[in-house]
């Protein structure tokens, strides 16, 4: 697969791409939207590091051999993350593509940086909207 294909393919969307990352050890979410969005919701385990900031993350992720899956909102911010992230020397970038297709739960609030970042995938049952979350309040999912 050439560099072009793996940086815009779309094979899969965001949810088939979510789960793979869970599988790879060593992996990270990263969110490239603004911070204000990212406040709003954002998939659980997911790093902030919006576009304008990108050139800074080498000084948090070293590693070039580091898989990198990145999202935004629609899917524009997250290719050219994606690109530039490659100019970087990073070997293992993904673009998602947006949030707008994710159907999994979503975790308000936070601004969860790079040095913050600890463990993916994320304990099961984050986010406001999780079956259990939900049952207790009352609620059902539709």
């Amino acid at each position: 697969m050439g560099f072009l294909d793996k940086l815009f393919r779309k094979d899969r969307d965001i949810n088939e791409w979510v789960q793979e990352a869970a599988g790879v050890a060593g992996s990270v979410l990263l969110d490239v939207r603004t911070r204000e969005e990212y406040r709003q919701g954002h998939i659980p385990g997911s790093v902030n590091v919006p576009l304008s900031e990108l050139a800074a993350v080498d000084e948090t992720i070293s590693a070039k051999d580091t898989p990198l899956y990145v999202y935004c909102l629609s899917g524009g911010r997250s290719a050219r993350a994606a690109a530039q992230l490659s100019g970087m020397g990073y070997a293992s970038v993904v673009n998602m593509g947006g949030i707008a297709g994710w159907k999994g739960n979503v975790v308000e609030g936070g601004n969860v940086s790079l040095k913050q970042h600890t463990k993916w995938p994320p304990r099961k049952g984050i986010g406001k909207n999780h079956p259990r979350k939900m049952a207790k309040r009352g609620e059902k999912r539709s």
